[in-house]
């Protein structure tokens, strides 16, 4: 019996990690985005691990991994669709994942 078996006679709801696709890194889950945007909010070395992970800097042409903080100067954005394209447009990055550490004034989102 292998191990993807065993899971699911166990019952376990993550029979999926036995599987190849998942197993060789060509599977990302959702929860683990939020796991990692988490992590690279408290622990600012976590992007830079992130990087040697996936050989970013070793591998021409490979990709850019980057954090970025908003300020009180980007309050103006409002929404995150604006903030998307604020990130698009300035830097020719696409943002995968935006973690809010705080909660916004209702003042600010009001519409005059």
């Amino acid at each position: 019996m292998n191990l993807l078996q065993k899971e699911r006679k166990r019952g376990s709801s993550m029979p999926y990690m036995f599987r190849l696709p998942f197993a060789q890194g060509g599977v990302f889950s959702a929860n683990m985005l939020d796991r990692l945007l988490y992590q690279a909010h408290v622990k600012d070395y976590v992007v830079d691990f992130i990087r040697l992970l996936l050989g970013i800097d070793h591998s021409r042409g490979s990709g850019y991994l980057a954090s970025f903080k908003i300020t009180t100067d980007d309050l103006w954005i409002r929404t995150y669709g604006r903030l998307y394209q604020k990130l698009c447009g300035s830097v020719a990055d696409i943002p995968i994942g935006i973690y809010r550490t705080m909660q916004m004034d209702e003042s600010l989102h009001q519409v005059t």
